[in-house]
């Protein structure tokens, strides 16, 4: 489906949603139906709405751009990641990262952010944004060790890392490793570990790095497809091969 087409179907639900929302706080409904003069009322209040925001879009944008001054290609997000109820959703780029940064209309401040699938409070993404760049220098630290020929001690902190988040640690088994993306030096691999009953259930894929950490998932298409999109970032630079 086209961008275009698939913008004015997000425009006309918000648009939809509107109308239902003032029909209940105006009271317009009578035994469920509306007279064609307040059906018009309403469509000329949403229109007068929707225009007013669309006017003043560069407003919320300079909002989300003092926030995130790197940000780049700034454009309306409409409804697509976050309810455009009450709000104006800016989408950008930010260091490589898909933002959306929603401003509330009535007090013109960031009041959500969208980011990696997930939805934040302005502080709670800061702190995650704080602990974010910490991981990066970390990461950075062990780019610069693996340059100077010492990648041991990074595979022996990642596999402890790993391990740890298994009921069984030490009888976690891993094969066909690797060492991948030389800015994020990241462990890819194929892992197995006991279950509940002490079997082993089998190699999956994982990958490890200062940044992000994952085990490769059948249990959602989402999960498949975030894991499918991460593993394509990090593990398709090998630059190391691991004894096996």
């Amino acid at each position: 489906m086209q961008p275009t087409k698939l913008k004015k179907e997000r425009e006309m639900k918000t648009v939809g949603y509107t109308v239902l929302a003032l029909c209940v706080l105006s009271g317009c409904a009578n035994n469920g139906t509306m007279t064609t003069e307040q059906q018009l009322q309403i469509m000329r209040e949403v229109e007068a709405s929707r225009r007013a925001a669309a006017e003043s879009f560069g407003k919320y944008r300079d909002t989300c751009a003092r926030e995130f001054p790197l940000g780049t290609d700034l454009r309306d997000d409409g409804g697509a990641h976050l309810s455009a109820q009450g709000a104006v959703n800016v989408a950008l780029a930010n260091n490589g990262q898909e933002i959306v940064c929603s401003v509330s209309i009535v007090s013109s401040e960031i009041d959500r952010i969208w980011a990696d699938g997930r939805t934040y409070t302005l502080a709670d993404y800061r702190l995650a944004d704080t602990s974010y760049k910490r991981r990066l220098a970390l990461a950075e630290a062990d780019a610069a060790q693996i340059r100077n020929g010492n990648h041991e001690v990074f595979v022996r902190s990642a596999k402890r890392v790993v391990s740890d988040a298994f009921k069984d640690p030490d009888s976690v088994r891993y094969r066909d490793m690797y060492i991948s993306n030389k800015t994020v030096p990241t462990l890819c691999g194929e892992l197995n570990s006991k279950n509940s009953y002490g079997g082993y259930v089998g190699y999956k894929r994982f990958f490890y790095n200062r940044v992000v950490s994952a085990v490769y998932s059948n249990d959602s298409s989402e999960e498949i497809r975030r894991y499918a999109k991460l593993e394509a970032i990090y593990c398709n630079d090998k630059f190391i091969n691991l004894p096996q």
